[in-house]
């Protein structure tokens, strides 16, 4: 990537931004507190399906149109990685979730370096050793910051994980995070003051039993995307290891939510049985890869043997969106992204990031707020994507699910072709219905009530969420507060899989009057609030 595409996002004005909001700590009823970045926000490009009433997509819902919804999703997928004047696709440059929550790394509270509901470090550091129990299942490896990372960039370790940086944020594990919002998400994160926890504490329902309290809904217009990157050595190969797409019952899940299953994230061989070997250089044949170091097991006391995959297909870099930085990139990045990108490559291929060295955009969670409720779609890099789309008996294994991942494309779209390296699942809330062999159910007799299993193999399988789960179900249940607190907050809690009787599965449709919402404030869907929001500096 070029200097002047780098620096639009990495620059240092996100410093300045946490400054100023340590200064300016305002008050509760005053308007937006912190400084609003000064960057060029590209509009969502023409030509790709974009944007849709709500009327048009709650008739595909209830239509049951999947065609016109899996269509949908691979146009708006291609659109955000157009590119601009600059050379930066117009995702990269929309507001990153540092921007968009300045105090989430304020010193002021009992839990100063909250992390993110959807990265490892969640489970295992948010409720001490072993993690918490409605969300850590066992075998879950334990990523600790290399010794080369806390020494280099000291100010950028927050216990036992890094913080985020302002263009990237902590997965905790190889995959380098962000959490990014268009123009009309950002706004209304600011206006309504979501990024301060007590203007949400304010708004809690007065009994902790009584019926939970709605934010008001994010505009018709707003975007926000979760997409993981993956660290390449810019000579020789890199490993990514491939989904193959296993069913549910392979993590040991049988219906029943995470009780009973194991953890299925890509340092398990047994279920992620194959790789590619990544190269910036010439492709064909295939390569010898290993991957994984400085890895311990889920006691946090045996160090993992790196994995080994042989011959795996050489693969080009340029099957992928990425990102390749010269040494004037690196030298002009954050410390703190630049923490988080050498912590990412030591685990992979056992050395710091390096010019030359690139990011490949593995997967990406992308909602729209098209019809109320959002629109879920969420893509991932596989080998054999585009084949499996022209010619479903070419994919992998016997699973007639990756020729559905790859269905329903548009004929054409503006712009290079690269998204059809990209396998894509929809969820919009069509609900299953005995049958539909669409809906992969995890073995229920009658699947009334339940959404489709709609996951990023990526993103949910790393943060310990079973096969068996869906997009949508996840994020509904977003909630303030995330972790137990007292005071005003007694009692009240929400997480991915609340206990209780009448909780709801890992795919049950469900609504807010359940009673495991009760006491709590619903957050439209965006668990980044329930994570990231804080009270001022102090």
């Amino acid at each position: 990537m070029d200097s002047r595409s780098f620096r639009r996002l990495a620059w240092a004005l996100p410093v300045l931004v946490f400054a100023f909001a340590v200064a300016m700590a305002p008050r509760l009823a005053a308007g937006p507190a912190a400084a609003t970045p000064v960057i060029d926000p590209a509009p969502f490009p023409p030509g790709f399906n974009y944007p849709q009433s709500a009327q048009t997509v709650l008739g595909w819902v209830r239509g049951r149109s999947g065609a016109s919804m899996r269509k949908h999703g691979w146009s708006v997928f291609a659109g955000l990685n157009q590119k601009t004047s600059d050379g930066s696709f117009v995702w990269r440059t929309w507001y990153t979730s540092t921007q968009a929550f300045p105090w989430q790394y304020a010193r002021s509270g009992a839990d100063p370096n909250r992390p993110s509901m959807m990265s490892r470090r969640n489970v295992h550091q948010a409720e001490g050793p072993g993690g918490d129990p409605n969300l850590s299942v066992p075998g879950d490896p334990v990523y600790p910051v290399p010794l080369r990372v806390k020494s280099r960039y000291p100010g950028c370790v927050a216990g036992t994980g890094l913080l985020d940086g302002p263009t990237f944020q902590s997965n905790g594990d190889i995959m380098v995070a962000g959490v990014i919002y268009n123009e009309s998400a950002f706004q209304w994160i600011q206006n309504e003051r979501l990024y301060d926890a007590r203007v949400l504490t304010s708004q809690l329902p007065p009994n902790r039993q009584g019926p939970p309290a709605v934010i008001a809904e994010f505009p018709h217009e707003a975007i926000v995307l979760k997409p993981m990157w993956w660290p390449v050595k810019g000579t020789g190969t890199t490993a990514l290891p491939i989904w193959d797409s296993p069913p549910p019952s392979a993590d040991g899940s049988s219906g029943d939510g995470l009780q009973g299953a194991r953890y299925s994230g890509f340092e398990i061989q047994s279920l992620w049985k194959r790789a590619v070997a990544i190269t910036a250089g010439s492709p064909g044949g295939t390569a010898t890869v290993t991957y994984l170091h400085g890895v311990l097991d889920a006691s946090g006391k045996r160090q993992l043997e790196p994995i080994t995959y042989e011959n795996a297909p050489v693969v080009p870099l340029e099957r992928f969106y990425h990102l390749t930085f010269s040494a004037v990139d690196l030298a002009a990045m954050n410390p703190c992204d630049r923490a988080l990108l050498d912590a990412s490559a030591i685990w992979n291929y056992g050395r710091p990031f390096a010019a030359g060295d690139s990011l490949a955009l593995i997967a990406m969670h992308i909602m729209t707020k098209e019809k109320p409720g959002w629109t879920f779609q969420s893509v991932w890099w596989h080998d054999q994507a585009l084949a499996c789309s022209i010619n479903p008996t070419s994919c992998n294994g016997t699973s007639s699910r990756p020729a559905s991942y790859g269905s329903n494309r548009p004929a054409q779209l503006p712009g290079d072709t690269t998204w059809q390296n990209y396998f894509l699942v929809t969820t919009y809330g069509e609900e299953q219905v005995p049958g539909n062999a669409n809906a992969w159910p995890p073995g229920e007799a009658n699947q009334t009530g339940k959404w489709p299993v709609a996951y990023n193999p990526y993103i949910e399988l790393a943060a310990t969420h079973p096969i068996a789960t869906n997009c949508m179900n996840c994020h509904h249940r977003a909630a303030w507060p995330a972790r137990p607190a007292s005071g005003s907050m007694s009692g009240r809690h929400s997480s991915y899989l609340a206990g209780g009787a009448n909780a709801p599965d890992t795919q049950d449709t469900f609504t807010r009057n359940n009673p495991v919402f009760d006491g709590l404030l619903m957050l439209d869907s965006m668990w980044a609030v329930s994570d990231r929001a804080h009270n001022p500096p102090r």
